[in-house]
C-alpha cells in the first residue's frame, strides 16, 4: 500500500484563489519527489523583526534581575504568557550618527547607510534579514515580506541630508531600503490570490475566497488526512475566514447620504484601503503575517509599527496623549506628563508582538514544537531613547528559540559597547550559514544564545 503525501507546496484551488496550506503531516519536501523518496518534512525556523521608530523610554525597558530570574518591565508586561520563551539583550549598539534616519539604516546591519563620493547616492550592505532570506527563501512564494503601517515619508532629513524614506524600512537590499507593504488587502491578495489580474478581480467581488471548489478540496484532503492534519486544515481555514471578516468590516469608508435598502451576499474580501483604527490595521497585518508563516508563503518578514520622525496620531490609547509622536512625546525632556504618552505608544506596540507572539504559540507543528518555537521573533528599534537620539543599550527583545538552535535566556547582558553585529551573526548560525563576521563590525557570537 503506497503511504498518502503531497507537496508542501499544494494548494487548495478555488474559482478565484488559491490557498497554501499549512505544514502537514502528509507533506514531503518538494526536492524529495525529484529523488523518489518521503522523507518526513521538518518544521522550518522563521525569522522576524518587529520595529518601532522613535525609542522607547529607558527605565521602562530595562528588566530588574539577570537570566531566567528577571521581573518583565513597565513596557514588556504583556509577554507574560511567553515569557519563558523570552530573551532581552542588552548592550548592544549600532555604529551610527546623527539623528534618527541614519540609525534606522544600521539596525540590521551594524553601521548605518553611507553616501558613494562618485555617485552620490547611498550604500548599505545586504542587511541580516536578506542574507537569511537568500539562504532559506528559495522554498517559499516570497524569500520575505516587508510590511508596516506608515508611508514612507518625502523629503530629506534636516541635519544629515539622508532620504525620510531611510527611516521607513530596517529591510536593505541591493543598496535601497525595501519599503514595507501597508495595505491588509494587497498582503491578502499576495498570499491568497495566484491567478493574476483577472482572478484577483474575481476575488475582489464573489466573496470569500473559501469558495465552494476551495471546500470541496479541502474536504476531499480530510478524507485521507490523519486526525491531527484534520484538525489543522479544519483550524488553519477558520483563521482565514477570521481573518477575512475582520477585514471586511474595519475599512476606511465615507459616509453615505444613502444607502441601498438591499445587500448581495456577504462580500468579504476588502477594496483598497486601510483600516480606519490603527489598532485593528496592526492586528489585520499580525494576522496575515501568521497566516503567511502558518502556510510557509514566507519564512522571513520585517514589519514597521513606525517609520524613524513618525509623528502618527496615538490619541485614541487615551494616557494624556493629544499632540504628536517624535516631536512632543520621544522628544519628553523627561517630563513627566511626555514620559506617560511615550511609555503608554511603547506598550501599545509591546502589546501588538505579545499579541503576535502568543498566535504563533497556539499553532502545533509537527516537531512538537509550536509555530512561535520554531522562529526568532524581534523586536526593539534603532534608538534606546528618542530623546537624545541615543543608539547605545539598544532595546532588544527576541520570543522563541529558533527551532530549539538556542534556549530562551531571560535577561542578559553582552559586554559594554558590543556593536548588534554580533547578535546578527550568532542568528546567522541559526539558519545554516555561518561566517567569519558580520559586515566587518562583529567580534563574535553572544555565547548565552550561540
Amino acid at each position: 500500500m503506497k503511504t498518502f503525501r503531497i507537496s508542501r507546496r499544494a494548494l487548495l484551488r478555488g474559482m478565484a484563489a488559491a490557498l497554501p496550506l499549512p505544514l502537514l503531516e502528509v507533506m514531503t519536501p518538494v526536492s524529495a519527489f525529484a529523488q523518489g523518496v518521503t522523507p518526513k518534512a521538518g518544521a522550518p525556523i522563521r525569522y522576524l523583526y518587529f520595529y518601532q521608530g522613535n525609542g522607547f523610554y529607558p527605565k521602562a525597558w530595562n528588566p530588574e534581575g539577570n537570566g531566567k530570574e528577571f521581573i518583565l518591565p513597565e513596557t514588556l508586561a504583556s509577554f507574560e504568557p511567553v515569557k519563558d520563551k523570552l530573551t532581552i539583550i542588552r548592550n548592544l549598539e549600532t555604529i551610527a550618527f546623527g539623528p534618527h534616519i541614519g540609525k534606522c539604516s544600521a539596525l540590521l546591519t551594524g553601521h548605518q547607510a553611507e553616501r558613494d563620493s562618485k555617485t552620490g547616492k547611498f550604500t548599505n550592505p545586504k542587511t541580516v534579514d536578506q542574507v537569511i532570506a537568500d539562504k532559506i527563501g528559495n522554498d517559499t512564494l516570497y524569500p520575505s515580506i516587508s510590511a508596516g503601517i506608515e508611508s514612507p515619508g518625502l523629503g530629506y532629513c534636516s541635519g544629515i541630508n539622508m532620504p525620510m524614506s531611510m527611516g521607513s524600512s530596517i529591510s536593505w537590499r541591493n543598496n535601497a531600503p525595501i519599503q514595507p507593504e501597508l495595505k491588509p488587502r494587497n498582503l491578502f491578495d499576495m498570499l491568497f490570490s495566484r491567478g493574476g489580474a483577472e482572478a484577483k478581480e474575481r476575488a475582489a467581488w464573489q466573496g470569500s475566497i473559501l469558495d465552494k471548489v476551495v471546500l470541496q478540496e479541502a474536504s476531499a484532503l480530510q478524507k485521507r488526512a490523519s486526525s491531527a492534519d484534520k484538525q489543522k486544515v479544519a483550524e488553519y481555514l477558520d483563521s482565514v475566514r477570521t481573518v477575512e471578516r475582520r477585514m471586511q468590516s474595519s475599512v476606511l469608508t465615507t459616509k453615505r447620504a444613502w444607502t441601498p435598502p438591499t445587500r448581495p451576499g456577504e462580500l468579504v474580501a476588502p477594496p483598497p484601503g486601510v483600516p480606519a483604527d490603527r489598532s485593528e490595521h496592526c492586528k489585520q497585518m499580525m494576522d496575515l503575517l501568521a497566516l503567511a508563516l502558518w502556510t510557509d508563503s514566507t519564512r522571513v518578514a520585517t514589519f514597521m509599527f513606525t517609520n524613524e520622525l513618525s509623528e502618527g496620531d496615538f490619541r485614541f490609547l487615551g494616557s494624556g496623549i493629544t499632540s504628536s509622536f517624535h516631536d512632543t512625546y520621544s522628544h519628553h525632556g523627561n517630563n513627566p506628563e511626555k514620559v506617560a504618552c511615550y511609555k503608554a505608544i511603547n506598550k501599545f506596540h509591546a502589546e501588538q508582538v505579545a499579541y503576535f507572539a502568543s498566535k504563533l504559540d497556539s499553532i502545533k507543528e509537527d516537531d512538537g514544537r509550536t509555530l512561535l518555537d520554531n522562529s526568532a521573533v524581534f523586536f526593539g528599534g534603532a534608538l534606546k531613547d528618542g530623546n537624545g537620539h541615543v543608539n547605545v543599550d539598544l532595546p532588544v527583545a527576541l520570543i522563541g528559540s529558533a527551532g530549539g538552535k538556542f534556549k530562551p535566556a531571560g535577561h542578559i547582558k553582552a559586554p559594554d559597547h558590543t556593536n548588534v553585529a554580533n547578535l546578527h551573526l550568532t542568528a546567522l548560525g541559526w539558519y545554516g550559514i555561518e561566517l567569519p563576521d558580520f559586515n566587518g563590525f562583529s567580534t563574535g557570537k553572544i555565547k548565552e544564545i550561540a
